[in-house]
C-alpha cells in the first residue's frame, strides 16, 4: 500500500511513504506494527526524529536503486515536491511474461530531467497514478524559479521604498524551504527560524550554503519563517512588540492557489503590513501534468486528488486523452476510425482532442459541439472532405468512450507522427496522410462514410500533417464497431425523440388555463 496507513490489513505486510507531508501519513502512530515501511532516506531520518520509527520497521529506499519484494521489483524516484518526496515505480510480473509497469508519483512538481535522469528514461508506463491537484487548464502557474525570482523583486523594491522592512514567508512543516532559502541567498540575509525548525532544516539535506543562512537572532533576521496561513493580522503583531527595530513587514504566501490568470502577483494591505500571494508551487502546475503524461504515455490514468468518485476520475482523465497510449484499448472506437488513402488528393480529418470535460470558463466549445468526421471507405456514396486543410467540420454526435486520440507506442509529443491499426483490408500494408486539426472538444463518436453529418460549422483551426501505419486491426473486430457506432446514433435519435416530447408535454402543461368552478 502506498500512502495507506489508515487502511492497515492483515494481509499487507509491505508500506510505502512518499513523503512526510500530514495527509499521506494519515493513520501513521508511533506503535505502529503492521508491517514494513519502505521511504527515502530524508522520510526514514523523519520518522526517526518525529515518530520514533526505525528499523527493522523503516527500510530505506535508494534513490535510482531498484529493491525487489515479494518478486515486485521497486524503484523510488526523486518527485520535485518537499525534501525527502519521492515517486514509486512498480514492476509487476505478468503470468504471461513481461511486466505492468505503475507509476504512482505521490504529489509530485514534473519536470523533464524526472525522466530523463531516471530509470523512466527507458521505460514505458503502463498505468500512471497521477498527482492531479491542479489538472485544471487555469492552472498554468510558472516554474518555481521563476516565482522565486518574481518574490526577491518584491522584496528587493520594498527594502529600496523602506530599508526596514521584515520578511515573513509562510511556510509548511515541511515545504517551501526553497522559496525562503532560495529568496535570502539571492538577497544575501539572514533567516529567522524557531529552534525546532532549524534542527528539522538541518535534517532535509538542504544545502550547506543555504543552511549558513539560518540564525537564532530575530532582530538581524530579514526574513522569518511562519505558517502558510500569513495574514494581516499575524504581520500587525511584529510592528506592536517592544522594540521592534521594523517598520514595515511583507508577508507572503508561496503558493500555486495565488496564481492570477491576468498575470502579476497578489496584494492585501493594511496600513504598514502587506500580504503578497507568489504563484509558487511544489505540485505540477497544468502544464506540467501534460508534459509529464506526453512523456510517458501511459495506456491508463488513475488521478490521486480531486477524484472522489468515478464521475470526476473520468472527467480528469478525458482531459488527458489525446496523450495516453490507446494501442491496446479496443473498446475505443475512435482509435479505429482511420480514413483510406484514395486515388484523388483528398484528405481524412482526423481529431486530435485537446483536453475536454473541462469546466466551461476553460472549454473552447459548446460541450453541446463536438468534433466528426467523415471517413472513406472507398464506396460510392463516401463524401470526401473538401477544402483548405485548415477547415475542420464540427457537428453534434453521441460522446462514446473516454475521448480520442491515435497515438504510437514510441514516446513523443502531440504533434509528431502517430501509428494506429488499419481499419479496412485494402489498405493493410500501406499508410495514409490525415490533417489532425488542434482544436478543443469534447468526446464524440465519428461519424462513418455516408452517415450525414448534422448541424455542421466550419471554424479555423492549425493543421498538424501526420501519419498512420495501416497494418493490424482485425476485420471482424471493424464491423463490430461500426456496428456498435450505427447503434448509438439510433439510441441517440430515440433519446432526443423522448427528450422533445418531454419538452413539448412541459409546455402545454405549462400554458393550461386552470377550470374555474
Amino acid at each position: 500500500m502506498v500512502d495507506a496507513f489508515n487502511f492497515v490489513n492483515p494481509k499487507c505486510q509491505h508500506y510505502f511513504l512518499t513523503h512526510m507531508h500530514s495527509d499521506h501519513t494519515t493513520g501513521l502512530t508511533k506503535s505502529f506494527s503492521s508491517g514494513t515501511i519502505y521511504a527515502s532516506a530524508i522520510s526514514a531520518r523523519l520518522l526517526a526524529h518525529e515518530w520514533g520509527l526505525r528499523p527493522p520497521t523503516v527500510q530505506v529506499l535508494e534513490l535510482g536503486r531498484p529493491t525487489v519484494i515479494q518478486g515486485v521489483t521497486i524503484t523510488a524516484i526523486d518527485a520535485n515536491h518537499c525534501p525527502g518526496a519521492v515517486m514509486l515505480v512498480f514492476e509487476v510480473p505478468k503470468a504471461a511474461g513481461g511486466v505492468n509497469r505503475v507509476l504512482h508519483t505521490g504529489d509530485c512538481r514534473w519536470q523533464d530531467c524526472l525522466r530523463s535522469d531516471s530509470c523512466l528514461r527507458d521505460k514505458r508506463i503502463d498505468i500512471l497514478m497521477l498527482d492531479t491537484t491542479y489538472a485544471v487548464p487555469r492552472w498554468t502557474f510558472p516554474p518555481q524559479q521563476q516565482a522565486i525570482e518574481t518574490m526577491v523583486q518584491v522584496m528587493q523594491r520594498t527594502l529600496h521604498e523602506e530599508p526596514a522592512t521584515l520578511f515573513v514567508v509562510g511556510s509548511y512543516h515541511i515545504g517551501k524551504e526553497r522559496a525562503y532559502l532560495g529568496a535570502a541567498q539571492a538577497l544575501g540575509i539572514k533567516v529567522y527560524a524557531a529552534a525546532a525548525k532549524r534542527h528539522l532544516l538541518h535534517l532535509l539535506d538542504m544545502p550547506a550554503e543555504q543552511l549558513k543562512l539560518l540564525t537564532a537572532d530575530a532582530s538581524s533576521a530579514g526574513i522569518h519563517v511562519g505558517q502558510l496561513g500569513v495574514t494581516p493580522d499575524k504581520l500587525q503583531a511584529y510592528l506592536k512588540q517592544p522594540d521592534t527595530p521594523w517598520k514595515r513587514v511583507v508577508g507572503f504566501r508561496p503558493t500555486g492557489w495565488s496564481y492570477k490568470r491576468s498575470g502579476g502577483v497578489q496584494v492585501w494591505r493594511e496600513g504598514a503590513v502587506e500580504v503578497v500571494g507568489i504563484p509558487y508551487s511544489e505540485h505540477s502546475s497544468w502544464n506540467d501534468l501534460r508534459a509529464c503524461v506526453a512523456a510517458l504515455r501511459p495506456k491508463k490514468i488513475i488521478p490521486t486528488v480531486n477524484a472522489a468518485n468515478p464521475e470526476d476520475a473520468s472527467r480528469i482523465v478525458e482531459r488527458f486523452a489525446d496523450l495516453m497510449d490507446h494501442s491496446s484499448n479496443r473498446s475505443r472506437i475512435d482509435m479505429h476510425l482511420v480514413r483510406l488513402p484514395t486515388p484523388s488528393s483528398a484528405r481524412a480529418v482526423l481529431p486530435a482532442t485537446l483536453p475536454a470535460l473541462m469546466d466551461k470558463q476553460d472549454s473552447a466549445v459548446s460541450s453541446e459541439t463536438a468534433f466528426a468526421a467523415q471517413l472513406s471507405i472507398n464506396s460510392p456514396s463516401a463524401t470526401p472532405v473538401q477544402g483548405d486543410s485548415k477547415q475542420a467540420v464540427l457537428a453534434e454526435a453521441t460522446p462514446v468512450g473516454d475521448g480520442e486520440f491515435l497515438h504510437s507506442d514510441s514516446t513523443r509529443s502531440q504533434q509528431q507522427p502517430a501509428q494506429c491499426g488499419a481499419m479496412f483490408p485494402e489498405a493493410a500494408s500501406g499508410a495514409c496522410a490525415a490533417t489532425v486539426p488542434q482544436v478543443h472538444s469534447t468526446p464524440a463518436l465519428y461519424q462513418m462514410a455516408g452517415m450525414r453529418v448534422a448541424e455542421a460549422a466550419v471554424v479555423e483551426v492549425e493543421p498538424v500533417q501526420q501519419t498512420f501505419d495501416l497494418s493490424s486491426v482485425d476485420v471482424a473486430e471493424q464491423k463490430k464497431l461500426l456496428e456498435h457506432a450505427e447503434q448509438l446514433q439510433r439510441m441517440k435519435r430515440v433519446r432526443e425523440q423522448l427528450a422533445a416530447a418531454k419538452s413539448l408535454k412541459r409546455r402545454r402543461s405549462a400554458t393550461r388555463q386552470p377550470v374555474v368552478r
